[in-house]
């Protein structure tokens, strides 16, 4: 892969990152951790 390619690549994974967190925290703080789940 070409350095571009890479750069892009691993932008793209941290807002893939970013977006499940921002998720996560949403759903934590409204359903609290115990009736969270991932399925």
């Amino acid at each position: 892969m070409s350095e571009a390619a890479t750069i892009v690549a691993e932008a793209a994974r941290q807002e893939n990152v970013t977006r499940i967190l921002d998720c996560a925290e949403r759903l934590f703080r409204h359903y609290g951790y115990g009736k969270t789940n991932v399925a």
